[in-house]
């Protein structure tokens, strides 16, 4: 009698393929602002330059820098959050300027 020592083995593969799942399509910015963007855009004109401070606000709260990107309830919260930025600017500007008035009467 031989002895033969043999092992048999079964190996299955299974190859399942699935297809990915297609991304929700992207929705192409809108090339202009519209009368509402441009409104909040003009007010973030005439605050001074150096401040950023709307900006780093739409981006903590929105995710975005950018006024294009936000929708109307968005562009509503930025344009009262800019509105108040620029009344503080004022009256911070005012309160300078009466220092201002009040030590130029003391020198003359």
């Amino acid at each position: 009698m031989r002895d033969n020592k043999v092992t048999h083995v079964n190996v299955t593969l299974n190859h399942i393929y699935q297809a990915l799942p297609t991304p929700a399509p992207v929705q192409a910015r809108p090339r202009f602002a519209n009368e509402q963007q441009r409104e909040v855009l003009r007010l973030l004109v005439s605050i001074r330059p150096h401040d950023r401070g709307v900006f780093d606000f739409m981006e903590r709260e929105f995710g975005t820098r950018m006024v294009i990107d936000l929708n109307d309830l968005q562009l509503k919260r930025a344009r009262r959050y800019a509105e108040t930025v620029q009344a503080k600017a004022t009256r911070s500007a005012g309160w300078r300027g009466q220092d201002d008035e009040k030590k130029q009467h003391e020198v003359h």
